[in-house]
């Protein structure tokens, strides 16, 4: 009772423990973060810009990763600004351009997030699709401790917006999948 009661936040606090592990390993390094600077310079970009079209020739991927991340950006850098560590609107943008792989981590952060969110999404398909939660539990399990799936949540690469993004469609088909007849509002 226990487990089938508490198992899926036993399951979502021990992916947590294992994706976080070295989010701040080589970040400031520009030669070798490769890829990951992809959606995070594109939605900086869009704040500098003050727009929220991320039409940028640099963002090749899903516009869609970087709306995902605007949240998480606005909040990081509204505390570098009002916590001190900045005096002026001019230095932060200074260092955002300059030093933009320092913010990394934050990127890392939020591929971690939409991790658990994907954990928890499997999680709650199978108790729709079964209603089973011995089911809904070995498949969030298993999906939290696949190595491919935790090499993916710890860099802010594209993949694990894509992978968040499939899932939640997945979860919204699924009703109406249940549904007897699919009507307009729907």
């Amino acid at each position: 009772m226990h487990l089938s009661r508490y198992g899926i936040v036993y399951i979502l606090v021990g992916f947590a423990a294992l994706a976080l592990i070295g989010i701040f390993y080589n970040f400031s390094v520009l030669n070798t973060i490769g890829d990951e600077t992809v959606l995070m310079s594109a939605t900086l970009k869009m704040m500098d810009d003050k727009t929220l079209r991320p039409a940028y020739p640099t963002n090749y991927h899903m516009p869609f990763g970087t709306y995902l991340y605007l949240p998480f950006f606005i909040f990081i850098l509204a505390f570098m600004r009002f916590s001190g560590l900045f005096s002026s609107l001019d230095e932060l943008k200074e260092f955002v351009i300059l030093e933009y792989a320092k913010l990394l981590p934050m990127a890392r952060f939020v591929s971690v997030v939409l991790g658990i969110a994907s954990v928890y999404l499997v999680y709650r398909i199978c108790q729709k699709l079964f209603n089973n939660v011995f089911i809904s539990l070995l498949a969030s399990f298993l999906l939290a401790t696949n190595i491919t799936f935790l090499i993916l949540a710890h860099f802010g690469k594209v993949w694990m917006p894509q992978i968040f993004v499939i899932l939640a469609a997945f979860y919204f088909i699924i009703d109406f999948y249940k549904k007897d007849e699919v009507r307009l509002k729907d």
